[in-house]
This record gives C-alpha cells, sequence and structure tokens, in this order.
C-alpha cells in the first residue's frame, strides 16, 4: 500500500509535536533542578494562590474566568530579612483605619529594625486586639518607594508569626497586596505613615492589573 504524501504530513506534525512536547518537559526539568530551594517554595506558594484566586468560591477576583495570575517581583533571598525586634512597651490599642471608613483596635507589638540594600529602617508590626494571647499571628502593613508605580498605592501587608521576641524572619518575597484592589467590596486596614520604608521594596506583589 501507497503512503500518500498527506498521510507522510500528518505523521510529520505528530512527530514534531510529540518532539516539542518533550523538549519542553526537559526544559521545565532542567530549569526546575537549577533553582535553589527557597526559589521553588516561592514559586509554588504563588502558583498555589493564583490557583485559589481562579478556583474558589471565596476568591476575591471579580473576574475568575478572566483571570491568569497575579504580577511579582521575581524571588530574591536578600529580601528575606532577620529582623531585630524591640518590643513596645505601651500595649494601649491603637485604631487603624479601613479604606471604607471601619475602625479596627490594634496593638503596637514591636519594632522591626533591618536593612536591605544597604537601608536601614523600622517598621511597627502590630497585633489585633481581639486574638487570643496564644495567638502568635502579627500584622506588617507597610508602604515603600514603589507604591504607585510598580505596586499598589495604598501599600502592602506580610503576615508573620513570631516565636522569638527578640528577632524574626521577615519575607518579604511574601508581601501582598490587600484584598480591596481586586474587588471594591472589601473592606481593609489602610498601613499607618508611621510605617514607610524609605527605599524601594522590589520583592513579593506588584500591582494588579485588570
Amino acid at each position: 500500500m501507497k503512503v500518500g504524501s498527506r498521510d507522510i504530513k500528518i505523521k510529520t506534525i505528530l512527530t514534531i509535536g510529540v518532539v516539542l512536547i518533550m523538549l519542553t518537559i526537559m526544559i521545565s526539568v532542567i530549569v526546575s533542578g537549577l533553582q535553589d530551594p527557597y526559589t521553588v517554595e516561592v514559586l509554588s506558594y504563588r502558583k498555589n494562590k493564583d490557583h485559589h484566586f481562579k478556583t474558589d468560591k471565596d476568591s476575591p477576583i471579580e473576574d475568575q474566568v478572566g483571570f491568569r495570575e497575579l504580577s511579582y517581583y521575581e524571588p530574591d533571598k536578600d529580601y528575606s530579612i532577620k529582623s531585630e525586634l524591640i518590643l513596645i512597651k505601651d500595649t494601649s490599642s491603637v485604631i487603624i483605619v479601613n479604606n471604607d471608613g471601619e475602625k479596627n483596635k490594634y496593638s503596637r507589638f514591636a519594632q522591626a529594625i533591618f536593612e536591605v540594600n544597604n537601608v536601614k529602617d523600622t517598621l511597627v508590626i502590630y497585633r489585633k486586639s481581639s486574638l487570643k494571647p496564644e495567638d502568635k499571628n502579627y500584622f506588617l502593613p507597610f508602604y515603600d518607594a514603589t507604591n504607585g508605580n510598580e505596586t499598589y498605592d495604598g501599600g502592602r501587608y506580610i503576615d508573620l508569626e513570631i516565636t522569638d521576641i527578640n528577632s524574626c524572619i521577615i519575607d518579604f518575597n511574601f508581601s501582598y497586596n490587600p484584598y480591596c484592589v481586586y474587588n471594591h467590596r472589601f473592606s481593609c486596614p489602610v498601613p499607618p505613615p508611621e510605617n514607610k520604608f524609605n527605599g524601594k521594596m522590589e520583592a513579593g506583589e506588584k500591582a494588579f492589573l485588570k
């Protein structure tokens, strides 16, 4: 039986397709192998977050069908910083106002002293007053020089779990936007003016483009 030119073309196309798929898999494996464990951890976290935003019924994304992924700076371990903590003796409540005017009580837990890109600075770590004493979750809202350009102009957040009262790791690669960035129906704390980093914090989530 003779093989027609059409059959040959189909087989050639299929062969090329298989080769391309294999090359893609090989490149992916090689790239993954070249990435250090820290980079893999950050990228995996971001991938899972994108999947949550795309598929979960509680996602803040209004157009989940059209949503693809969030925008980030490349992972950079230099932005995972060990910070000295100076506990704040005044434990009286402070009010942090949300973007819609709602008021929430927090306490000023500690000053975090750190250095990044040769810039030394201090940011205040807060703790929501409604939390139980055994809860080790803390809140770091902040501004920096990228706001309004590369990142959301209203600042970003970092969630911290602190078990040592003398120091903690602040990883700005995990800094994220408030939910009100994605959906106006959300009420989000506005970072206090005292929490402005003096330089550019080129790590974590960038501005959200709808």
